[in-house]
């Protein structure tokens, strides 16, 4: 790809960007904004970790003031029955300050805001002992919450303009950056082969675990990698058998994790974890859940792992699932 290429079709995109949104901002402002404040919540649905000597569960929600007036001491209550609270985090999009207090006997978790600007949303992420259900409990001094979505929808008088523009223009913005995605490929392609993360991932496959533990533990130090990095220094931590430690490691880069792909080396590597740890079954259950995520990935990572190999060998489930996936 030559270079007057590339910046040509940056520029396009560039261009045809920022005359879309310009048009989406001329054509949808709204002349009748909701002066009160508007509180809702959503809870998403908890990713389940079964390992060997427990069991844990990441799970998040938000809350968020979707009016045009600021709600003034917002308090949620989250309560759960059958589980604990372990650790609970909370951050609000614009910055602004909260506190959270879990109850003695774990069960309950109270988040307090002051002011809960309109738009804002705060984002909570937490680890319950297992899976359970997660009862919210939302009010300010003004106003009750309820279950609903957590973006702002503002009311407009143009709707046919809208709905015109909200076909037309992203379809325009998603063919002129095309090449763009190109460019972007062709970088990453470039300099894949060069992260912490990708190069211990190699090794560490490649039956290289000192090499692999040397790398990955340094990236994850400085932060870097991400899930990935966690998840994949935690199975180095197993090969040396200290299994305790790369639970709690894998558990954390579940906090992490964001797309199918981190999500499905997570599994990845938790099968082997529980290979080493002794439990055939778990085994068998992350690996089918690895590949239901992200088949063409993991199966390309088994045909070349050593690790994967050994268990093939000594485990006739394991070669059926992957054989015949």
């Amino acid at each position: 790809m030559r270079w007057k290429e590339i910046l040509i079709g940056a520029a396009m995109t560039l261009m045809v960007t920022v005359i879309g949104g310009l048009l989406v901002y001329k054509f949808t402002q709204t002349s009748n904004i909701n002066r009160e404040e508007s509180l809702f919540y959503d809870v998403d649905k908890q990713v389940a970790f079964e390992g060997a000597s427990n069991n844990v569960s990441i799970g998040s929600a938000k809350i968020a003031n979707t009016g045009g007036q600021a709600a003034k001491n917002v308090t949620a209550v989250f309560k759960i029955l059958d589980s604990n609270f372990m650790e609970f985090k909370a951050n609000s999009s614009s910055g602004g300050d909260q506190s959270t207090k879990i109850s003695d006997d774990k069960k309950t978790v109270m988040l307090s805001v002051k002011s809960l600007l309109p738009g804002e949303i705060i984002n909570t992420a937490f680890l319950l002992s297992k899976e359970a259900k997660v009862d919210v409990q939302l009010r300010s001094d003004n106003s009750i919450g309820k279950a609903g979505q957590t973006y702002r929808v503002e009311n407009t008088k143009k709707d046919k303009i809208n709905r015109f523009l909200g076909d037309f223009v992203p379809l325009l913005i998603v063919m002129t950056m095309l090449p763009l995605l190109f460019i972007i490929k062709y970088i990453r392609n470039s300099a894949y082969g060069y992260s912490k993360n990708n190069v211990g991932f190699v090794l560490l496959h490649s039956g290289l675990n000192k090499e692999a533990n040397e790398i990955l533990n340094a990236a994850v130090r400085n932060g870097e990698g991400g899930s990935l990095a966690i998840s994949n220094y935690a199975l180095t931590l197993a090969i040396n058998n200290n299994i305790v430690d790369a639970q709690k490691y894998i558990v954390a880069a579940g906090f992490l994790a964001r797309g199918k792909l981190d999500r499905a080396v997570i599994k990845f590597n938790f099968a082997i974890i529980s290979f080493l740890g002794g439990n055939e079954k778990i085994t068998i259950q992350y690996l089918n859940e690895s590949i239901q995520l992200s088949k063409r990935e993991i199966l390309n990572y088994c045909k070349y792992s050593v690790h994967i190999k050994d268990i093939m060998n000594k485990c006739n489930d394991v070669k059926t699932l992957i054989e015949s996936a």
